[in-house]
């Protein structure tokens, strides 16, 4: 799921949300010199998918669907799409190569969870846990 995927519309007096996601966003590069596409393994829009859908063997389940949620919830508060930072970072002083969580690589998109959005803030920071398990269920949310 990601932004793109959800229709607003009104209905008599009372907005309301529909999901559009049809399961076929998987391209996440394309190669002009040999004109070669690269795919996900799994469907779904790179920077609201989860590490375990970049995995060989991925599985959908609710869990990605509640990780996307948390990006949706940073893009929908801060009006950015939620372009983590990189996933390693060679430390030059320990001479080690550091491996950020999720929550970690948008912390700049959280930081901007000021005012009336703090409140949501330990959610969103719940649904993006690098734990499919420790994510809140999708009736939590």
């Amino acid at each position: 799921l990601s932004p793109n995927n959800i229709l607003l519309k009104k209905f008599s007096s009372f907005p309301f949300a529909k999901i559009a996601d049809l399961g076929v966003a998987r391209i996440i590069g394309f190669n002009d010199a040999t004109s070669k596409m690269y795919f996900t393994k799994a469907p779904g829009t790179l920077h609201f998918m989860p590490p375990e859908a970049l995995e060989d063997r991925a599985k959908y389940g609710a869990s990605l669907d509640v990780f996307s949620y948390g990006g949706i919830m940073l893009n929908t508060v801060n009006g950015e799409w939620p372009t983590p930072m990189p996933l390693t970072a060679f430390d030059p002083v320990t001479q080690q190569l550091n491996v950020f969580t999720e929550v970690k690589r948008r912390q700049d998109h959280l930081d901007k969870f000021t005012g009336e959005a703090e409140i949501l803030r330990p959610l969103v920071e719940a649904c993006l846990s690098n734990d499919p398990v420790k994510r809140p269920s999708i009736l939590d949310v």
